[in-house]
């Protein structure tokens, strides 16, 4: 179900990039795309929760560590909670 719901995601956005490039790795996909919205795109991302690495921009990658560092001040870093 989980990479069901990948893909259709993926599907979808491509449908709406028609620059952006998917490669297939096994279990794995690289969505490559120049995307001028950052903050847009990390909301994107953010919804494939732990189903997602951030390669590349860094600025990207530090946008979303900042989401979840932000969500542990929130919720508690407490794991028995």
């Amino acid at each position: 179900m989980k990479k069901t719901f990948i893909k259709r995601q993926i599907n979808k956005y491509l449908l709406l990039r028609k620059n952006a490039v998917l490669e297939e790795r096994e279990e794995n996909y690289v969505l490559r795309d120049r995307i001028n919205d950052l903050p847009e795109f990390r909301t994107w991302v953010r919804s494939f929760g732990t189903n997602a690495r951030i390669i590349k921009p860094k600025e990207l990658k530090e946008m979303v560590l900042q989401d979840i560092l932000e969500m542990l001040k929130k919720y508690g870093g407490d794991s028995n909670v």
